[in-house]
């Protein structure tokens, strides 16, 4: 194609066919369409994981807690079970807290080996008779706080029936002193 005025040839512009204006028309709409479908596609992925992180940190962070509190009353099932194993041995005769804390796997003190838990009531005793039944304990709990960082409002009691010796869990998520709650 040619741009002419007056007869003189001002500019020579190439020609294409219809085929080849289709042609190159089509080439760059594909181009747009397969870049856009692209970024759409990215964009649902990305939302599909944004929801999938939001419905699934607090069941995350409720499991973690879970399973912080089922640390703390491993800990106290432990003292419970030197506590038994001690009045059993002696019977009728009183067996502190304290005196299990080593038993069970905690220090002198009665903190953890890596000092994430501590017993927090050392003056608690036991006595059973022969017949593996308790005749006095004082106080009937024993009480186990967190204090480790990720730890430090967690606590749980574990207190005890005097006449059968079962035992059940009270677990605080607002620390020692706190609410406590079945668990």
């Amino acid at each position: 194609m040619q741009l002419e005025e007056s007869g003189i040839t001002l500019a020579t512009i190439p020609s294409r066919t219809c085929r080849e204006n289709i042609r190159f028309f089509l080439g760059r709409s594909l181009l747009l369409v397969i870049v856009t479908r692209g970024l759409i596609e990215m964009l649902i992925v990305v939302l599909i994981v944004g929801i999938l992180a939001a419905v699934a940190a607090p069941v995350y962070f409720g499991y973690t807690k879970d399973a912080k509190m089922s640390e703390a009353k491993a800990i106290a099932g432990s003292i419970w079970s030197s506590m038994q194993g001690c009045a059993q041995a002696v019977p009728l005769t009183a067996c502190a807290v304290s005196g299990s804390y080593t038993r069970a796997g905690l220090t002198v003190g009665g903190v953890t080996a890596d000092g994430r838990w501590t017993s927090a009531i050392a003056g608690t005793t036991l006595t059973m008779n022969a017949a593996n039944q308790m005749v006095a304990s004082a106080p009937l709990m024993l009480e186990i706080d967190g204090t480790a960082a990720d730890l430090t409002n967690l606590a749980i009691q574990f207190s005890w029936a005097n006449a059968t010796g079962l035992g059940s869990f009270q677990c605080s998520i607002a620390g020692p002193g706190g609410p406590y709650n079945p668990c």
